[in-house]
């Protein structure tokens, strides 16, 4: 914590003062749980999408000669996730 310029390190009783606040209200939890899970979904998904498209691309020779067609298939697929 900065106060007046001087660095202080934060001590155990901020800790656990915020700790404590941060269980009397549950809508903080689930908001930082929400957000975290929709992350981790988010990469995967992106993961999923990209091994799919090397194997769409052989399968249509009119998506590996067109990144439109691969840019358009990528948003689909983002779009179906959300």
């Amino acid at each position: 914590m900065v106060e007046g310029g001087v660095v202080k390190a934060a001590d155990k009783t901020e800790f656990t003062e915020c700790w404590k606040v941060t269980w009397k209200t549950p809508y903080i939890m689930r908001l930082a749980f929400s957000a975290g899970i929709g992350g981790l979904l988010f990469g995967y998904d992106t993961g999923v999408i990209s091994g799919a498209l090397l194997y769409i691309k052989e399968d249509f020779e009119a998506v590996g000669r067109n990144t439109f067609l691969q840019e358009l298939i990528v948003s689909t697929c983002v779009l179906g996730a959300i």
